[in-house]
């Protein structure tokens, strides 16, 4: 069975926050199979004064100028269900992940779940963390946490 992380950086941590970046990597055992990465293109709902934080932007080192070149938000919906459709998805974002992602398919409906990291051993995962520190950029943090899943708990052991 594939093993499938998803992750997304966002304009802040704030209550107007909203993504800016998603990635998802899917693979099995013996190694990636598919990846996808993109910016997103803010929707005008999304107003940059009100959700934008300076601090994130040092973390994550994405412009606001550079979402004008990201992926329109309804094609990223579009392109997630095609390819995550009935599928279970682990993030490490907790309620972030499903907040940002609320934000993204606004009136639209998700056709994957998220699986939130339960049935690990949280020292174990941090332990795991410090081998391999996520950087802040979507692409490299699902890759980061997908290798991380799959040392911790083998793709046989999955029961989706």
């Amino acid at each position: 069975m594939h093993l499938i992380t998803l992750d997304l950086e966002a304009s802040s941590l704030d209550e107007h926050s909203y993504p800016i970046e998603v990635a998802f990597v899917a693979g099995k055992a013996n190694g990636i199979v598919t990846q996808f990465s993109t910016l997103i293109k803010p929707r005008p709902e999304w107003h940059r004064n009100r959700g934008w934080s300076a601090a994130s932007q040092a973390i994550h080192g994405i412009s606001y100028d550079e979402l004008a070149a990201g992926m329109d938000a309804d094609t990223v919906c579009d392109i997630l269900n095609s390819a995550l459709a009935g599928r279970h998805v682990s993030v490490d974002g907790g309620t972030y992940d499903e907040f940002w992602l609320e934000h993204l398919f606004a009136g639209r409906e998700r056709t994957f779940q998220l699986d939130h990291l339960t049935g690990i051993d949280p020292e174990v995962f941090i332990a795991a963390k410090r081998n391999m520190a996520p950087q802040h950029r979507a692409l490299h943090d699902a890759s980061w946490l997908w290798h991380a899943l799959l040392r911790l708990q083998p793709l046989h052991d999955r029961s989706r």
